[in-house]
């Protein structure tokens, strides 16, 4: 939709969309958010940190290099230097790399100087050529640093604030400001250090304690998604004034991040149901809620009036889940899948060269080891059907112990699946799909399971299904419209503006394809060319 408003030049701002990263717009912007994107480093790299000759335990120690002879210094200069570990870069999925073994420090370098001639009362940054002093209490302007990594360098920017220096220049206590990513997290590029220079960053990093904040305090969670919603908004207010906007695309993440460490205490069928769960479960998801209604409701005085078009969307629902199922397990059962103990990982770890059929789980499809198509291929074409249909008996045939039914509710070739089947996209998606039935889930709290290269030796040698150890709210793995009491995978769709009807409720689900042409034809715009959805006339006036 931005890239067709791009093409008839109209600004879009395009905020915390995972779908949309990487394209440039000429007219607009597009700002990574709470989420990692594919090179786009975190906002912040580092803590704040107060750095002193004579370190406290909660500060971080200054070198002291030498003398030299500066012309901006009459007394002779005092070197010193600090070291800067970039903490928010180490383990974070930057680039989807893991940098946990990444030592990624930058020296800073700086010089106490004495401007009187009779003591030592400023210290001098020097950046590219360019002069910084700073004296006792103040702060610096705004400098830069660079983090060489193994994905590549990033540059950071800090301020600087010199809290003490003694007269003979010996004793420095100096406080540098979280060191910022001064690019590569939104285009065009120049946003990066604007944004920061500002004060807005699109997440919950900046924000301060308010008042209403005190009703989250037992709920860090909630902590963060309300101070989200501020950030949010100062963002679209600066770059409403800035960039002249007029089509806004924002991702908000609450609803999933609740649904799933919440929702499933909600369903009173939950085998560990508990009156005193749910009434906790149900106050966390009330005051999300209210968040949530409070943001879009801001939004709406803000920033709409009677021309213009509202869509609020989810992409899905969410169902209560608490029975785990090994997808690996049923397939090592079978021998299609297999595996070898590797003592440097005390995990088994896939062999490719005997695995006949490899799972993946989001989305829920299971791959045929083809041979000329997959790197470690041994399936020869000529089996590739017998292949599909034996992973096919193996999915229908699986009987949970405890209801003796099966916890597939659909396995289908992809070409026989009847909501992707037949179309185009069906060359780019597994061999076989299959969808769960509502109570299974595939993790318990750890992202890890969802990666099939690798197996737990609890998983190997446990049952097939089994009772979770955590309770969630789960999305990801089932048909569309699949329902477990009141709870739906369906997502929510409102819209109001110009065009649109008032007062409609639809009686049928709409398809999430079906958003972006009718949001093109309200607008005047040509439908997008790869988008197999229609316009919904039925909500049109």
């Amino acid at each position: 939709m931005w890239k067709i408003a791009d093409e008839s030049g109209i600004p879009s701002i395009v905020i915390n969309y995972p779908s949309g990263w990487g394209m440039e717009l000429k007219h607009g912007a597009l700002i990574s958010g709470e989420w990692y994107m594919p090179g786009a480093p975190p906002k912040i790299l580092s803590d704040s940190y107060i750095y002193s000759t004579s370190p406290s335990p909660e500060e971080k120690p200054l070198a002291f290099l030498g003398e030299e002879k500066l012309d901006l210094s009459k007394l002779p200069a005092l070197k010193y230097r600090l070291s800067v570990k970039a903490s928010k870069i180490a383990g974070s999925k930057w680039l989807y790399r893991d940098f946990t073994e990444e030592e990624l420090t930058v020296f800073i370098e700086f010089y106490a100087i004495s401007i009187s001639g009779e003591k030592y009362d400023a210290v001098l940054f020097v950046q590219n050529n360019s002069a910084h002093t700073v004296k006792v209490g103040e702060w610096s302007n705004w400098l830069t640093c660079v983090f060489e990594t193994s994905a590549g360098s990033v540059k950071g920017m800090f301020r600087a604030k010199l809290e003490e220096l003694s007269e003979d220049g010996k004793s420095v206590r100096i406080k540098l400001t979280e060191i910022f990513a001064a690019e590569k997290w939104a285009y065009p590029e120049t946003l990066c250090r604007e944004l920061v220079e500002k004060g807005i960053l699109p997440d919950a990093s900046l924000e301060k304690m308010v008042e209403e904040d005190k009703a989250y305090l037992n709920y860090p969670i909630l902590l963060d998604y309300a101070k989200n919603a501020r950030a949010l908004l100062k963002l679209l207010a600066y770059t409403s004034s800035r960039l002249k906007w007029r089509l806004c695309f924002l991702h908000y993440h609450i609803f999933d991040s609740l649904n799933h460490g919440y929702l499933g205490y909600l369903y009173k069928g939950l085998p560990a149901y508990t009156e005193e769960k749910y009434e906790k479960a149900l106050e966390v998801m009330e005051l999300g809620w209210k968040i949530a209604d409070r943001f879009v409701g801001e939004i709406l005085e803000k920033f709409c009036d009677e021309d213009t078009l509202v869509v609020v969307v989810s992409d899905h629902g969410c169902l209560p889940s608490w029975k785990m199922i090994s997808l690996r397990k049923i397939l090592v059962e079978a021998g299609l899948l297999e595996y070898k103990w590797d003592d440097n990982l005390k995990r088994y770890r896939v062999v490719l060269e005997k695995t006949l059929a490899y799972p993946y789980y989001e989305p829920s499809y299971i791959w045929v080891n083809l041979k000329g198509r997959e790197a470690g291929g041994v399936v020869e074409p000529s089996k590739y059907e017998d292949i599909r249909d034996e992973v096919l008996s193996v999915l229908k045939s699986t009987k949970d112990p405890e209801t003796n039914t099966c916890p597939f509710e659909l396995a289908v070739r992809r070409e026989e699946d009847p909501y992707i089947g037949g179309k185009p996209q069906a060359e780019t998606v597994g061999d076989i799909l299959y969808y769960l039935k509502p109570s299974y889930q595939f993790w318990d709290g750890e992202v890890s399971i969802l990666d099939s290269e690798t197996m737990g030796k609890e998983e190997m040698e446990g049952p097939v299904i089994w009772r979770a150890k955590k309770i969630f709210g789960t999305h990801a793995y089932y048909t569309p419209g699949a329902r477990l009491g009141d709870f739906t995978v369906n997502g929510i769709f409102l819209m109001k503006g110009p065009g649109v009807a008032e007062g409609l409720e639809l009686k049928e689900p709409i398809r999430l394809t079906d958003i972006a042409p009718t949001v093109a034809h309200l607008m005047g715009l040509r439908k997008p060319k790869k988008c197999d959805g229609r316009v919904l006339y039925e909500a049109l006036k």
